[in-house]
């Protein structure tokens, strides 16, 4: 993740997964970890719904999944920043399927 502020790029910022040390993830930094295909680390999670791209809800929806909960808990709350009601939708109807832990 980029450390370096003074670039024009647009940051977000997230907890790095081991430390909880303030990391700041650019668009670059999100696209290559979806591209990636491992699972999602919590700054990239929290980066994408500060990010408000649509695009990024359905690697939200599988992050929902993860084994470590502050990772579904992220997903959770970046599915909602983006898309509050198309959000909140998908995850009633998941809920109910009791998919979600």
């Amino acid at each position: 993740m980029q450390k370096n502020r003074n670039d024009n790029k647009k940051k977000y910022r997230g907890l790095d997964d081991f430390s909880h040390a303030l990391e700041y993830v650019d668009d670059e930094d999100i696209e290559n970890a979806v591209k990636s295909g491992e699972p999602l680390r919590t700054e990239i999670i929290m980066a994408m719904g500060q990010s408000y791209n649509e695009k990024y809800l359905p690697d939200l929806y599988k992050a929902l999944y993860d084994e470590k909960f502050i990772r579904r808990q992220d997903a959770r709350l970046s599915i909602m920043m983006i898309n509050g009601k198309k959000g909140l939708a998908e995850l009633k109807k998941n809920c109910h399927k009791g998919h979600y832990r």
